[in-house]
């Protein structure tokens, strides 16, 4: 059997459909939101290599960022959704913005205050000998700390896009029905 196909590309930048293809913004920022939903109702954790046994043979397997997939699910919708950002949206995301980057500042402080009381030798072994005031050190809780934050900063950055959505009655009662 033959697909059909709706497109006939020719160049990557220029393309055309046959008319059949209709864009729906709607309809993508709804997936954008089914995936964020999907990837939220999980419990988020951090990527890592894991050594596993496998027919008596080490395996490494790697278990993706799922923080940073639910992340990139809330950027990619902020995105999307440029074209639909009202005033008070962008106020909203402008102030999460500042009280973000205040909370890195302080993060960034308490770190070097926190190296600057350590001893010479344990800075050598935390791996804290070059230390880069503007940058959260991994091998310190401030990172970690940050993430939390971060995490909270695109959950509120999603809660005020779904607000917008509200405020701009994207969906009828009528697209909504089952």
């Amino acid at each position: 059997m033959e697909e059909k196909t709706n497109f006939k590309i020719v160049d990557a930048d220029d393309y055309e459909s046959d008319g059949e293809v209709v864009y729906s913004h709607q309809s993508l920022i709804m997936k954008g939101m089914k995936r964020i939903y999907e990837l939220g109702a999980l419990e988020l954790h951090e990527g890592c290599d894991v050594k596993e046994i496998i027919n008596g043979r080490p395996v490494v397997i790697h278990k993706p960022n799922e923080r940073e997939q639910y992340i990139n699910a809330i950027k990619q919708l902020k995105s999307g959704m440029a074209c639909d950002f009202d005033e008070e949206l962008s106020e909203h995301i402008e102030e999460l913005n500042k009280k973000l980057k205040e909370e890195k500042e302080k993060l960034l402080k308490n770190q070097k205050v926190s190296r600057d009381s350590l001893d010479i030798e344990v800075r050598k072994r935390l791996g804290l000998s070059i230390f880069f005031p503007s940058i959260l050190h991994p091998g310190l809780p401030f990172l970690a700390k940050y993430k939390a934050l971060e995490l909270q900063y695109y959950r509120d950055v999603f809660e005020e896009l779904v607000l917008r959505i509200s405020r701009k009655k994207f969906y009828s009662s009528d697209a909504v029905t089952g």
